[in-house]
């Protein structure tokens, strides 16, 4: 009796999924931050302490994160608008917060060319 043929083992994701990468050349992670800071929307500011990704995508610096703060009730004037977030080093960076909720949110890092 002949053994059984060997299943091709799972293919390994690259990258962290932003999207449709199909055909795309992979990301490179340049690194990762963690802190406390500072959202600034209009005139509104809040203390945030934030988790943010950084990966180069060709020329462009994009990223992704989330941030803990108290946002009780402002989910609707938050989610999908643009933002500045001052980091603890004092950099700034515009981002687009989703998943608005009481306790936090995630955003995207605007993109920025290097």
């Amino acid at each position: 009796m002949e053994p059984p043929e060997k299943p091709e083992p799972p293919k390994q994701n690259k990258g962290p999924g932003f999207g449709a990468r199909r055909g795309k050349r992979p990301l490179k992670h340049l690194k990762a931050m963690r802190g406390d800071g500072v959202l600034a929307m209009g005139e509104r500011k809040t203390p945030v302490g934030y988790q943010l990704d950084l990966y180069m995508d060709g020329e462009r610096t994009i990223g992704t994160g989330s941030l803990d703060g108290d946002f009780t009730g402002l989910a609707e004037d938050l989610e999908g608008g643009e933002a500045r977030l001052t980091l603890e080093d004092g950099a700034v960076m515009t981002i687009v917060l989703e998943n608005v909720e009481d306790d936090g949110a995630e955003f995207e890092v605007q993109a920025s060319a290097a």
